[in-house]
């Protein structure tokens, strides 16, 4: 497995909601590109000045942890 990680999306990428004229057909299967929208903290590092859990690149094992998050 490797560690990528994403920019955040930039403001002209996210959608601004529906106006209450717009028509919202139904969802019946959740799109695979979707990502669920989270809020939180997310540390490469477990302490400030430690180097990073892992580095993009790095190769890790099933279930290792590679950051955290509060």
């Amino acid at each position: 497995m490797v560690v990528s990680v994403a920019s955040p999306p930039s403001s002209a990428a996210v959608a601004s909601p529906p106006s209450s004229a717009a028509v919202v057909s139904p969802v019946t299967e959740p799109s695979k590109s979707s990502l669920p929208q989270l809020s939180g903290t997310f540390y490469r590092s477990p302490a400030p000045g430690e180097p990073p859990i892992v580095k993009v690149g790095d190769k890790v094992k099933f279930r290792c942890c590679v950051s955290l998050s509060q």
